[in-house]
């Protein structure tokens, strides 16, 4: 009797493999899109002049007191965003049925360009040094400790945001990791009246600490070599939380927290390679620049947990 391993070779299943990937980007539901037409241009901010009072009484047959207004600008620059990866012809064609292998390059490419913007998101809206607002919270002030009051803290900070662009906040951005020790914590469970066994609903969120919008940022990063394995645990958005004003969308006389200024969406082109080398190759590139254009209309709480 021959040897099973004589007659029988080890095949791939055609009908499972396995992936581990980000589930999602939302950060850039954040920054509002705005798109452009050049590689560098200006926007109008407008003065704050419709906070004075002036005198507006005026005589019988004297003229009414004249008031003006001022504007300056702010600026954007446009970065081309690209990568690329191939496979040999005869590969795609002969590779087991289980791959397609002009899809799963596409999907990488699309997948590393979009963590590479996510985390380019995510520094920026995490950086002590954007913010005029920013509480640096030790100790029992962290959310991850069982008196921390975070529905007080958040209240002050729509109070402090009030102070400076006269919106509360609207939105609540915190990593994965605060949202867990968020939904855990003793004082905010009592304010919402929930026992210990119930699960803390994001209606329950957004009521209890007055906002429209609560994202939760769960996208992860390698922070190994590339060389090396892959490390895990590294959250974009790192122990942060962020209570900002955030447009629905862009317009005129329209403040937010920050736009991203696009001028080319994420395209995708497919060439081969040079004469002679047989590769087929798939590059995806887009066109932005991610600003904060209004710091003051976020207040950030730095390393909640």
């Amino acid at each position: 009797m021959p040897q099973y391993g004589n007659v029988v070779k080890d095949q791939r299943l055609s009908n499972l493999s396995e992936k581990i990937f980000n589930k999602a980007y939302n950060l850039t539901n954040v920054l509002p899109v705005v798109k452009v037409k050049r590689d560098k241009d200006t926007y109008a901010i407008y003065g704050k002049e419709s906070f004075d009072i002036p005198d507006t009484k005026k005589g019988r047959l004297a003229e009414a007191n004249e008031v003006t207004w001022t504007a300056s600008s702010g600026d954007y620059h446009i970065q081309r965003y690209a990568l690329k990866t191939g496979s040999d012809k005869g590969d795609i064609e002969a590779a087991d049925s289980i791959f397609d292998l002009r899809t799963d390059n596409t999907e990488l490419v699309m997948d590393m360009l979009m963590l590479d913007r996510e985390k380019r998101i995510g520094d920026q809206l995490t950086t002590n040094d954007n913010y005029t607002n920013v509480a640096s919270l030790a100790g029992s002030y962290q959310w991850s400790s069982g008196s921390a009051d975070i529905t007080a803290q958040v209240l002050s900070g729509h109070e402090a945001l009030m102070d400076v662009v006269a919106r509360t906040g609207n939105t609540l951005i915190v990593a994965y990791k605060v949202h867990n020790a968020l939904r855990e914590n003793s004082v905010f469970r009592d304010r919402l009246g929930t026992a210990a066994f119930d699960k803390v609903l994001e209606g329950d969120i957004k009521k209890l600490l007055e906002i429209e919008n609560y994202v939760v940022s769960k996208a992860q990063y390698n922070s190994a070599n590339l060389a090396d394995d892959t490390t895990l645990g590294n959250y974009v958005f790192g122990d942060h939380a962020l209570l900002a004003y955030v447009a629905p969308s862009a317009g005129r006389k329209t403040v937010s927290l920050g736009y991203q200024f696009v001028r080319k969406m994420p395209e995708t082109i497919r060439f081969d390679a040079a004469p002679g080398i047989g590769g087929e190759y798939v590059q995806i590139e887009y066109w932005a620049d991610e600003v904060l254009t209004e710091e003051k209309c976020g207040y950030l709480f730095d390393n909640a947990i």
